[in-house]
């Protein structure tokens, strides 16, 4: 690629992105299964959710509180090693996860993961001082890819490594891993972490400028207002950005809940009755569809329309495909599987062209409106919206559909779609946000990043990691 972006630096942080997305991801398949365990409950008993929501959710809870802190100690004291503290972390945690005999114990491992969770927000950072105007379009659609491939390998690793002494008997039967059943796993993924990190330690350079954490500190010493401006995000333009991605985050997650929760619905409520193996081919569709998109609808759109009317193309190609939904689900009495699940695997699958665009172009008009001083403290704050919004958006999707489904009669039965329809409101929300942006620029609206812009091009020199 163009500019200071090397394709060794590209694979690292490549590397980085689809690690911090299996990490959250990778729980899902057995938390339910872990948590019966730690608790010496059987799985499925009815009185286990709880704890499994508040397992799941710490996660999401420690990216909300401490993603804006990792920004800023990347502005302090440099990207590298924010990140390199990030994978260690995650490496640590993961085994203390599968290694965990009590309910506090996971609890305890997942809080730690998750205060561990800077990286997204640094490696959007470390990118974003990297490219240019050039090669920025394909450098943030490649990390969006791998960051959404690892939402199906995730889930895969998790799933299909736990228990091994239920699906490989002769190797692991009386041993260490038959009393922790999910440590495989896990320790898995920490090899995989260690190997990245021990990449990154090698490979990865430092991009912040030199001087610049003097001008911080000296900065954030001075007055109030002054603290303030590198502390939260500034300027009307930057904030709307980051609500126009905390929707998109929240519109993506409620809308996956939704079609999870209709599309697992009995037969005998004329649903398709999903399975998981049946939902993870659905989902691996849906991967191979956004990875075509990279290398063919992607770029050409953001060359030929720019970002801002991309991004709103995109989210607006999801929108159209939405609104026909109970079209797609007209098929459930057909008795073959193939043709009952193809419908709803066009629309997820076809869906992925608008977010393949949207959420990696998103990532570009944050950065665009951030001075190397505050780049990394915005992406964390970016974050820890989005996090809230991923938090938020799968609630309120799960109540609509409830409430949808205790409309319904008979002879209509229509009332499940209502949180599909409700959640395009949001998008359309954040559309029109970005939409709204094509004209004018953000140092109009922030003086301390006018001056911030000012010393950023008295000095070209980057710190190299092996300094």
């Amino acid at each position: 690629m163009a500019g200071r972006l090397t394709r060794k630096a590209m694979a690292v942080l490549c590397c980085i992105s689809l690690i911090d997305c299996i990490n959250f991801t990778m729980l899902n398949p057995y938390v339910d299964e872990l948590v019966a365990h730690v608790l010496d409950k059987p799985p499925g008993d009815p009185g286990i959710s709880i704890y499994v929501s508040i397992l799941v959710g710490s996660y999401a809870l420690c990216e909300v509180l401490f993603s804006p802190m990792w920004g800023l100690l990347a502005d302090k004291f440099g990207r590298r090693p924010v990140l390199l503290t990030g994978l260690a972390g995650s490496a640590v945690s993961s085994v203390l996860l599968g290694l965990a005999d009590s309910y506090p114990t996971a609890l305890g491992a997942r809080l730690l993961d998750g205060f561990f969770c800077g990286n997204e927000c640094v490696a959007n950072t470390y990118l974003g001082e990297l490219v240019d105007s050039d090669n920025e379009a394909q450098a943030f659609g490649t990390l969006g890819a791998v960051f959404s491939f690892g939402l199906f390998l995730g889930p895969m690793l998790g799933g299909g490594l736990a228990h091994p002494a239920g699906w490989e008997p002769q190797l692991f039967a009386d041993t260490f891993f038959e009393r922790h059943p999910f440590l495989l796993a896990n320790l898995l993924f920490a090899v995989l972490v260690t190997a990245v990190f021990a990449l990154g330690l090698v490979a990865l350079p430092e991009t912040r400028r030199n001087g610049q954490d003097a001008n911080l500190l000296q900065d954030t010493e001075g007055g109030g207002a002054r603290r303030l401006g590198h502390l939260l995000p500034q300027g009307r333009k930057l904030r709307q950005l980051l609500i126009a991605s905390s929707l998109l985050s929240g519109y993506v997650a409620a809308r996956l809940n939704s079609f999870i929760l209709v599309s697992s619905l009995p037969r005998t409520l004329h649903g398709l009755a999903i399975s998981s193996h049946q939902l993870a081919c659905i989902q691996a569709c849906a991967a191979v569809m956004l990875a075509l998109n990279q290398v063919t609808c992607y770029t050409c759109l953001v060359n030929r329309a720019g970002n801002h009317a991309s991004y709103a193309l995109g989210l607006l190609w999801t929108i159209v495909v939405t609104l026909p939904m109970p079209l797609y689900y007209m098929a459930e009495q057909h008795q073959s599987t193939f043709w009952r699940l193809l419908p709803i695997t066009l629309w997820q699958a076809t869906s992925q062209l608008g977010f393949g665009i949207a959420f990696p172009i998103c990532t570009v008009l944050v950065n665009k409106e951030c001075s190397a001083h505050n780049r990394a403290v915005v992406n964390g704050w970016c974050g820890s919206l989005n996090a809230l919004a991923r938090g938020l958006g799968p609630e309120a999707a799960g109540a609509l559909v409830h409430v949808g489904c205790a409309l319904e009669t008979w002879d209509h039965r229509l009332g499940r779609y209502l949180g599909f329809y409700v959640n395009l409101i949001p998008a359309s929300v954040s559309a029109v946000l970005v939409l709204r942006q094509r004209t004018g620029t953000s140092a109009s609206e922030c003086p301390w990043q006018r001056r911030s812009a000012a010393a950023e091009a008295e000095g070209e020199a980057c710190e190299l990691g092996g300094r």
